[in-house]
């Protein structure tokens, strides 16, 4: 899924010569951003995001088929844009971690838990790498 989703954005790429602009500011107060996944079209409705750790924001890409986040790094001399790919993580997360101020019986099973996302290949070296990663996360939230 992650390789024909990837192929998918490539070739519209490619088809429409599309560049995104990425605009970052400070505002006195903390880094924005705005990424112009419009392309140009409708830029005064594109979500503009602050760093993931501050807020949590996120936006999705205009086929809502993915999700990205910012952080913005070097005093605003470097962007750095996550994502993720795939859904199978999300519907995992959404049924640990789901929470419905209004309708409680549609909480997860641990309403509100912050969710720690990586992605594992299958190679025994990043096999590895995650179960040490998992330990550090076990280490800072104990």
């Amino acid at each position: 899924m992650r390789q024909k989703y990837s192929e998918s954005l490539d070739e519209e790429r490619k088809k429409e010569n599309s560049i995104v602009d990425c605009i970052v500011w400070f505002d006195g107060d903390k880094w924005r951003v705005c990424i112009d996944i419009s392309l140009g079209n409708d830029i005064e409705n594109v979500k503009v995001l602050t760093n993931y750790r501050d807020k949590y924001e996120f936006a999705f890409t205009p086929s809502n088929e993915n999700i990205f986040w910012v952080t913005v790094h070097k005093d605003g001399n470097l962007l750095e844009i996550g994502s993720i790919y795939g859904i199978h993580g999300t519907i995992v997360a959404s049924v640990l971690a789901g929470y419905f101020s209004d309708e409680p019986q549609r909480n997860g099973l641990a309403p509100g838990a912050q969710i720690v996302s990586f992605i594992v290949s299958a190679t025994a070296n990043s096999m590895k790498k995650a179960v040490s990663h998992i330990r550090k996360c076990s280490e800072m939230t104990h």
